[in-house]
């Protein structure tokens, strides 16, 4: 979260379209978001304050990435482009400020985590017990992650293992420092304000990157101020929001959101389409006004506030309808982290029980097929908070063991001691993580299921009749509209088909999806600030679902260097 110059934080305001200028409902000011990035410049969506630019509505059109595809575009004002830019007056640049230059750190360690959060912290802590020297980096500028936010809620004090890893790291715990990714053979990071360029050299990596909380597509979805759980749970706290938010998503994470917010004061409206909590325990939403299996079909903003129309199906094409209004609709919808394993070659299938696409690994954390790479926490799977700390220990266990520092058996009881938890736990968690390790029948192939649903698109199937007005890339205005273009062009329908009939199932199947790096191309997906973070998994689920196609079929973009944004003077400081 950004603080203004008095050290408080301010309300965020909705940023603009950059094709368009109209406004765009999605607040999200994490260290890794399009707010906070945006709020080093003109854009302040953090701090309160940003510039509409509303003659560029004149425009809005021709914004379209099927309309006028941006090759065109640039082809066609280019010539006047450099015509103005000739006549321009320019600076010598010997007249420039020297900016300030960026110190090179580089940081030794046998074993890497890269995340501060519940697992991250665990992970670190056990692997210095067992005598191993341990670096932890992560981009916020204090350690805990999103879940010392609600300690109250969820039985796990994070802020102790965050005061015990300091303590235990001293120097090498750096939080504030983002982990880039791989320059050719260099593991780079750099500190949130530029100042530092970091080096990492290291034996063992372990990816503790978490979740990352989605926006959520439905009719309309642009209009509404639409925030993350976490941005919106520290602006409750500190006072700067007030009223009756609906938060959208019923598992351990959004309940906690939602019963966080009561007891700030607020009155929030809890929702899903999932019929029962995503807890599995109806139980968990006593006290909670709430609404379950709603699926969203139109958006209606008066003021300050905003409705909500649902409907919620009660039989072959019937369905009842209703409304609810609210001042912000927060999404508690998450999505395992998943952009640096994708860099480092890590195998990512696809598993509804772990909440999306994941990285194939083995009880240990091990990553299948990398030799160094280990995972651990919600980035391995959405698995029960409390079971976090038992995975952290048995990763560690199993890097230990590898080193000569523990022996293989006692790796093996920690192992143990994870599945026994998962059984009483999430016993399909338990056997998803089999899966993952065994693969189909114990083979080592694994088989990817169909999309059943994806818990951020939440009017589904239903209303494809407004494909066009479900933003599903907030940076760069591409909707689920463009998306399906995008595949009927590549693939020769005249339409993507929900059902597919009995006899038309083998040609169906001969059809080629387009990849995710082709649809990025074409539509301008995933090339804004965020680079796909929050738009990549879930454009891929939901055509995966629409074709009835494996997401593995349409794959994911390429992640380059680096995975996140960074001054370019702080990158061309280093040796």
């Amino acid at each position: 979260m950004t603080n203004d110059d008095s050290g408080k934080l301010s309300k965020p305001v909705m940023l603009s379209s950059p094709r368009t200028g109209e406004p765009r409902g999605f607040i999200c000011c994490e260290w890794w978001c399009v707010g906070y990035w945006l709020s080093n410049g003109s854009l302040n969506q953090c701090v309160g304050s940003s510039p509409q630019g509303r003659g560029l509505g004149l425009f809005s059109s021709f914004a379209r990435p099927s309309v006028l595809p941006r090759s065109r575009l640039v082809k066609l004002a280019w010539p006047i482009v450099i015509r103005f830019a000739k006549g321009m007056r320019h600076v010598d640049p010997s007249q420039l400020p020297e900016p300030p230059r960026a110190k090179l750190v580089k940081v030794n360690s046998d074993v890497l985590v890269v995340g501060g959060g519940l697992a991250g912290l665990a992970t670190a802590m056990e692997l210095s017990k067992l005598g191993l020297k341990v670096a932890l980096v992560d981009g916020n500028g204090e350690l805990g992650g999103r879940l010392i936010h609600v300690e109250g809620e969820l039985g796990v004090k994070v802020s102790d293992y965050a005061s015990k890893v300091k303590d235990e790291l001293g120097d090498q715990a750096l939080s504030g420092v983002v982990f880039d990714g791989f320059l050719e053979d260099a593991a780079v990071g750099h500190s949130l304000d530029g100042s530092r360029l970091f080096q990492f050299n290291y034996r063992v990596i372990v990816v503790a990157t978490g979740v990352r909380e989605v926006p959520l597509v439905f009719p309309g979805n642009y209009k509404v101020p639409m925030y993350t759980g976490l941005t919106y749970l520290k602006l409750a706290k500190d006072g700067l929001v007030k009223g009756e938010p609906i938060v959208y998503g019923t598992d351990e994470w959004g309940v906690a959101v939602a019963k966080s917010l009561v007891k700030a004061g607020l009155t929030p409206l809890i929702m899903d389409h999932a019929i029962q909590p995503r807890t599995g325990r109806p139980s968990d939403l006593s006290g909670l006004r709430a609404i379950m299996g709603a699926y969203i079909s139109e958006t209606e903003v008066e003021g300050g506030r905003f409705r909500l129309r649902y409907q919620v199906p009660e039989g072959p094409k019937r369905f009842s309808e209703g409304e609810a209004t609210g001042d912000a609709l927060v999404t508690t919808v998450r999505v395992p982290a998943i952009e640096l394993l994708a860099q480092l070659g890590a195998e990512l299938v696809y598993d509804i029980v772990l909440g999306g696409i994941v990285p194939r690994h083995n009880w240990g954390g091990g990553v299948t097929g990398l030799s160094n790479v280990y995972v651990v926490g919600e980035a391995s799977g959405l698995i029960p908070i409390s079971t976090i700390p038992i995975q952290a220990r048995a990763v560690a266990y199993s890097i230990a063991a590898t080193y000569g520092l523990v022996k293989p058996e006692e790796a093996d009881q920690a192992v143990a001691k994870l599945r026994e938890t998962l059984v009483t736990t999430n016993p399909a968690a338990l056997d998803a993580f089999n899966r993952l390790e065994r693969g189909l029948h114990d083979v080592g192939y694994f088989q990817e299921p169909n999309v059943p649903e994806v818990p951020q698109w939440v009017s589904d199937l239903y209303f494809l009749d407004k494909a066009d007005e479900q933003l599903v890339c907030f940076c760069e205005d591409v909707t689920l509209g463009d998306l399906l273009r995008v595949t009927r062009e590549f693939t020769g329908l005249r339409g993507v088909k929900v059902t597919v009939l009995h006899d038309e199932v083998p040609k169906y199947r001969e059809l080629k999806m387009p990849r995710m790096e082709y649809i990025k191309r074409a539509t301008g997906l995933g090339t804004g600030a965020c680079q796909g973070k929050l738009c990549m998994v879930t454009a891929n689920l939901m055509l995966a679902r629409l074709t009835q196609r494996k997401p593995g079929e349409f794959g994911l973009f390429r992640q380059r260097f680096p995975l996140n944004p960074m001054p370019m003077g702080t990158l061309g400081d280093a040796e």
